[in-house]
């Protein structure tokens, strides 16, 4: 294996190397100044779809840019890219809250420290392993959520709740220290009956149905706070085949997609904008989410709608074309 050699470069020398591979620039001081706000790494990631095809390496490319290929078109779609993320965000908040209260009402309902107690969950669940973890499912979130617990101590709502009561945090107080990760988790520990009452508010026949789609959204509701790529990134998992009969109406379009597409962002985001019109009616964040992806900066072969599992003629589907409840 090849020991990494590559030199520092000034941010000039960077603009000079990306020209000398073909790469257009119109003005190299704002492109400077590009670098200086993106990074010239993360700024290539932006970059690869316009490099050619490596003739001697099938399905790969090589450092050489396309005909007409610009740094300004590299920065557009690195642009795009996070506007994409920042309206995903903006799902990811409605979806998280609103699993955060379904949790928190039917755990609740069975047992208001049911999260703490494996009996009041499903044991099967709760006993299973993660990869070669030592320890079972159940007692990994314990060991997570009191390190939560105690990294949030000193919230204002937290610190009022024990100084008036002793004791452990009721579910419907704990939910609110959770990330949404662990939130999953949780919801995928819970007895079958409830996680069925969930699935059902969701409008989704079939808890484990829905358990891999909060999976897949927490996956890119992550890369979205962390300011990852998320435009053409392919997830290592995506949802399972859709059913038709086991989703709304206006996500039987997802049954006709791909293994390849359903890893895609287009998928995420229809789930995402059908958990968001159902938990905030008023929402006007699938048109929203219409205008942000109309602005990607398009070029033929290059950039396309495809490349993030967009279906042709995905805008006049009913999920994309929701009005707003008043």
């Amino acid at each position: 294996m090849a020991e990494y050699n590559k030199p520092h470069r000034n941010f000039n020398e960077q603009i000079a190397l990306m020209k000398s591979r073909g790469l257009g620039c119109e003005d190299d001081r704002a492109a400077v100044q590009a670098l200086k706000r993106i990074g010239y790494y993360r700024l290539s990631a932006y970059s690869y779809p316009f490099r050619r095809f490596d003739p001697d390496r099938p399905g790969k490319r090589c450092d050489e840019f396309i005909a007409g290929a610009t740094f300004e078109q590299v920065v557009e779609l690195c642009d795009f890219d996070s506007k994409l993320r920042a309206q995903m965000l903006v799902a990811a908040e409605i979806v998280e809250v609103a699993l955060r209260v379904q949790v928190a009402y039917f755990l609740g309902k069975r047992e208001r420290f049911g999260h703490l107690d494996r009996v009041h969950l499903d044991e099967g669940e709760c006993a299973g392993r993660r990869g070669t973890h030592e320890k079972d499912v159940h007692t990994d979130w314990i060991d997570r959520y009191e390190r939560r617990a105690s990294d949030s101590q000193n919230e204002d709502f937290i610190r009022h709740f024990r100084e008036k009561y002793d004791g452990q945090l009721p579910i419907w107080v704990a939910v609110e220290i959770l990330e949404f990760g662990q939130l999953v988790r949780l919801y995928g520990m819970l007895d079958k009956q409830d996680k069925r009452r969930i699935s059902d508010h969701f409008g989704v026949k079939g808890h484990n149905v829905l358990h891999k789609w909060l999976i897949r959204l927490n996956n890119v509701r992550n890369h979205c706070a962390h300011h990852d790529r998320i435009w053409n990134r392919i997830a290592v998992y995506g949802i399972p085949a859709v059913h038709e009969q086991q989703v709304p109406a206006a996500l039987t379009h997802l049954s006709r997609l791909g293994d390849d597409d359903r890893k895609r962002i287009y998928t995420a985001a229809a789930l995402s904008a059908h958990i968001v019109t159902l938990s905030k009616p008023e929402t006007n964040w699938p048109r929203s989410f219409k205008t942000v992806v109309s602005k990607l900066p398009l070029r033929d072969g290059v950039v396309t709608e495809a490349v993030m599992g967009f279906p042709t003629g995905w805008k006049s589907f009913d999920i994309w074309n929701y009005e707003p409840k008043r």
